[in-house]
């Protein structure tokens, strides 16, 4: 699923039969993984166009017209696709540590549409960064260290980022999700305990 995922399958409503469509403001038409695959009522503000594009809502006239969902292999990895046998790293590798070349229970991951990857380094309550061909990380998100910080992240478990590069952070300890632009020092609870 492309979004934060911590809603259980009984806080989401069914999307119309027939249309897909939601009657909940701001909501979205998802087939949700953990809820049977059932096309579900997902909250806007949780997920993101770019990681799962929503099922596009269909109608029904009264004549012989009709419409279906799309196609099951567009949210798919193609049946043919191939692996390499052996891995490349492309982010830390430097074994666990708190060094910016070293992460320590990374969690969750994103890639850009620039081919940026940002990790959610769990236990060093940061959002770290590299882009392609980097030996060294970027500090995007969080204080290591700094307990008087205001905004410290405590065990950061994903995130999401949108195309104005704000990324939108599940911050586990705190249990809260925050809101943090780019370059920004802090960021801003959108929703907590």
């Amino acid at each position: 699923m492309c979004g934060f995922r911590w809603l259980t399958c009984s806080e989401l409503n069914s999307c119309m039969p027939n249309t897909h469509m939601c009657l909940e403001p701001n909501h979205v038409c998802v087939h949700h993984p953990d809820c049977q695959d059932l096309p579900l009522c997902y909250p806007l503000a949780m997920t993101s166009h770019e990681l799962c594009p929503p099922i596009s809502p269909t109608t029904t006239t009264t004549t012989t017209t009709t419409s279906s969902p799309p196609p099951e292999s567009d949210n798919k990895l193609c049946l043919t696709a191939t692996w390499a046998t052996n891995g490349i790293t492309v982010a830390g590798g430097k074994g666990f540590g708190h060094e910016l070349d070293q992460l320590a229970d990374p969690y969750g991951i994103f890639l850009d549409v620039n081919d940026i990857i940002y990790v959610a380094d769990r236990s060093n309550h940061r959002i770290v960064t590299w882009k392609q061909g980097d030996l060294v990380g970027q500090l995007a998100a969080g204080v290591t260290w700094d307990i008087n910080r205001k905004m410290l992240l405590n065990m950061p478990q994903d995130l999401v980022v949108d195309h104005n590069g704000t990324m939108y952070i599940t911050d586990g300890g705190n249990k809260r999700l925050l809101r943090w632009p780019r370059g920004a020092q802090d960021g801003e609870t959108m929703a907590d305990d």
